[in-house]
């Protein structure tokens, strides 16, 4: 699997990386070897930064947004 790069939006629910009330698509804005910064995909610049710690490459399977419907990102 590709590994997680700054860009990518990741969709939903994170599977909870980004905390309970995670539930809006977002864009990774920053890596590091342990954690992942991220804003919302659908208000970007205003949007809530959340942070996930933990190896970033757990959180490379929720890029497939093939489903999403919430998502607006083109």
């Amino acid at each position: 699997m590709t590994p997680l790069r700054v860009g990518d939006v990741l969709h939903g629910f994170c599977g909870g990386a980004f905390g309970r009330d995670h539930y809006e698509c977002s864009r990774v804005e920053a890596i590091a070897a342990d954690w992942v910064v991220v804003r919302s995909a659908r208000r970007p610049g205003r949007g809530y930064v959340e942070l996930a710690n933990g190896n970033p490459d757990r959180l490379a399977k929720y890029r497939d947004g093939s489903e999403c419907r919430d998502c607006v990102v083109a």
